[in-house]
């Protein structure tokens, strides 16, 4: 039985996800499932604080950002397509890493992260623009907020 990628999984409180890792053995490899924290893998710095109450669990924001791999090639850039990325934070539908980077964040922030590959799409990548266990640069800002 095959384990799904672990990235579009998120449970919608979690501050872990599942990492899966392969266990070679007698009988061939197998997937199993562990538990990361994203809090020591994710490594963040603030720019610019903005102001008003910090983003939490439920707030729908809205960012701009900017995903860069590690050689600074450039794999999108919302200012530059002129579109901005609407969520609401523990919802599932961005990748973890983000969904935890915009925490904490208040309207008018910029904050710098790094992900490594267990915060977004893991082991496999992501087609033929995230090679597999790549860590990604983001550069966010908060450009609205909404408690």
């Amino acid at each position: 039985m095959s384990i799904p990628d672990p990235v579009f999984m998120m449970p919608r409180a979690a501050r872990t996800l599942p990492l899966v890792i392969g266990l070679c053995c007698i009988t061939g490899c197998v997937d199993r499932a562990v538990s990361v924290n994203i809090d020591s893998a994710v490594k963040m710095n603030d720019i610019a604080r903005g102001t008003g109450v910090p983003a939490r669990e439920d707030d729908e924001v809205e960012v701009h950002y900017t995903m860069a791999l590690p050689d600074g090639a450039i794999i999108l850039d919302t200012r530059a397509i002129g579109k901005s990325h609407r969520f609401r934070i523990g919802d599932g539908t961005v990748i973890p890493g983000m969904d935890h980077a915009v925490r904490g964040m208040r309207q008018g922030s910029i904050r710098e992260v790094v992900m490594p590959p267990v915060a977004h799409y893991g082991r496999r990548g992501y087609g033929n623009v995230v090679p597999p266990d790549t860590d990604l640069n983001f550069r966010i800002e908060m450009i609205a907020l909404r408690h």
